[in-house]
């Protein structure tokens, strides 16, 4: 056993990590099954899935909210915005192939 594993404060805090990486992961999915909603909307009445404005207001709404109150940054922000709406839409056009949009 490492000198790392035998430090009880440090399996303490990577514990804690794992318990909101699962949260994380539920939030996500429940993100995801929403999109998913918006999507099947948006199939029927033929609108785009992806919408740039929207996803530039979520981010500089979250980013006026947050960062000045975290340890993460404006561009950290973004750039996990950008990843979740990147990958919602990959789901997206998973269940609706027949979109080019």
């Amino acid at each position: 056993m490492s000198r790392e594993e035998m430090n009880p404060e440090l399996q303490r805090c990577r514990n804690r990590i794992r318990e909101i990486d699962n949260e994380l992961l539920i939030l996500l999915n429940s993100r995801t099954k929403i999109a998913l909603e918006i999507a099947s909307i948006k199939h029927e009445t033929g609108e785009c899935f992806r919408n740039r404005e929207v996803e530039r207001e979520k981010i500089n709404y979250l980013q006026h909210q947050y960062a000045d109150e975290t340890s993460l940054t404006r561009q950290s922000i973004e750039n996990i915005m950008q990843t979740i709406f990147d990958e919602t839409l990959a789901i997206e056009k998973k269940h609706y192939p027949d979109t080019t949009k």
